[in-house]
């Protein structure tokens, strides 16, 4: 099953392509063309970039990171126009361009509380071990740690599915 996990904000949002909890197929950052544009121009510059991605990798699932309801670091977000109103629409776009091109599937785009799948465990952590799972990521690609995030969303999201499969067939 391919998965896509995504970490959206609205300056930049990672993305991890995945074939399996251990086998990453491709990870990066979807850009806007201008980090002083309008938060609402990066935002759908970055949708649209999403939308070719999905197009061109075609996965069964795509994991989008939601909130718990607050901005981690809101002096950071008030100097870039942000705050938890335009996280949630970066977040809201990025779903809803995942959902449509997934033919309006709700099992197939995943909404994974930030809170809930980083267990309380702090980024660098989840970073450190996630590199050493998979080599091929470094974080001098990745400053923020956004595609090392988005990477945990997607090893999260099988372990969740797993699970789910699990409960289901009464094996839980």
């Amino acid at each position: 099953m391919r998965l896509v996990g995504l970490d959206p904000s609205s300056t930049l949002t990672g993305y991890a392509v995945m074939d399996g909890p251990d086998r990453l197929i491709d990870a990066g950052l979807l850009k806007p063309k201008c980090q002083k544009d309008p938060a609402i121009l990066r935002i759908i510059t970055m949708a649209s970039d999403l939308r070719e991605l999905l197009k061109e990798t075609k996965p069964d699932v795509v994991a989008v990171e939601i909130t718990s309801g607050k901005v981690a670091d809101k002096k950071r977000a008030r100097s870039m126009g942000a705050g938890l109103a335009v996280y949630g629409m970066a977040v809201g776009m990025m779903y809803d361009t995942a959902y449509s091109l997934l033919g309006f599937d709700m099992k197939a785009v995943i909404p994974v509380q930030e809170n809930i799948w980083t267990r309380g465990v702090p980024k660098q952590e989840r970073l450190a071990l996630m590199m050493k799972l998979f080599p091929q990521y470094t974080i001098d690609q990745d400053p923020g740690g956004d595609m090392g995030d988005a990477i945990n969303i997607g090893v999260w999201t099988y372990e969740w599915l797993e699970a789910q499969e699990l409960i289901a067939g009464g094996m839980v």
